[in-house]
């Protein structure tokens, strides 16, 4: 080997030795993004699922529902971000949605919308891991929740008493109104009064009848009175709008 021939191998290898050492330098820093992983003696706590709570049902008001997330723990020096999975069944086999890169919020909490609405009448499971580019952290628990269709109860539409009367006993019809949702028990109340702009003078409940239609009596009603009255419907929770007020007078 010449002169200029061993000079140039003992260059290389000069130049192959500091390159590794730079990059064992390079990878040896935990705060590199290159650096080789799992890092030793770094722990990394499971986050925990907040909102929808375990069993909630969500109501599908055509936004992208959002998760509230409990932000996960280090003991070492990197950055955590989060892992959020969203699927269709609770072993994760059909995945509706997973973003790989979510950044922490801040007060310990994570605020992460969906990209997309998910449809009602489905339940849906969610968890959440952090990592930090070197190491990975456990799963959180699984939480799951349903999304439901709002509940809608339209108005009951008054049919009579209405006009002059030939009765002081007449029968108070109502065609029944529609119902949308998930509602518990519809019960239709009766307003009655002498004035409209003055509080009820009677007040009655009743179950919506099953033929499409709802009958109550109220007895005796004083003679030669004009009396109204309205209806409006309510399953504890949701509440219809009131109806059109009706008015009638009984005989002489």
């Amino acid at each position: 080997m010449n002169l200029k021939r061993h000079i140039g191998y003992i260059a290389l290898l000069i130049t192959v030795a500091a390159t590794g050492a730079c990059e064992r330098a390079k990878s040896a820093n935990p705060l590199s993004p290159d650096v080789a992983g799992p890092l030793p003696g770094v722990s990394i706590s499971a986050p925990k699922p907040l909102e929808p709570s375990v069993g909630q049902a969500v109501i599908n008001d055509g936004k992208p529902q959002t998760l509230l997330i409990e932000n996960a723990g280090t003991s070492g020096q990197r950055e955590l971000w989060l892992q959020v999975e969203v699927a269709s069944d609770a072993g994760f086999q059909q995945l509706m949605h997973h973003a790989a890169r979510v950044t922490l919020g801040g007060n310990g909490r994570t605020t992460y919308r969906l990209p997309e609405p998910l449809g009602a009448g489905y339940t849906y499971y969610w968890r959440a891991r952090a990592m930090d580019g070197a190491n990975t952290g456990p799963y959180s628990a699984v939480a799951h929740f349903s999304v439901i269709d709002p509940v809608v109860i339209e108005s009951p539409t008054p049919l009579e008493p209405n006009g002059t009367l030939t009765t002081n006993r007449p029968n108070f019809v109502v065609r029944n109104g529609g119902v949308t949702g998930p509602a518990g028990n519809v019960i239709y109340r009766f307003e009655i009064g002498t004035s409209t702009d003055a509080p009820p003078a009677a007040v009655v409940t009743a179950t919506p009848g099953s033929n499409g239609t709802t009958t109550i009596t109220l007895g005796d009603l004083p003679y030669a009175r004009t009396l109204f009255w309205r209806v409006s419907a309510t399953d504890g929770s949701a509440q219809s709008a009131f109806s059109q007020i009706l008015s009638f007078r009984t005989p002489a």
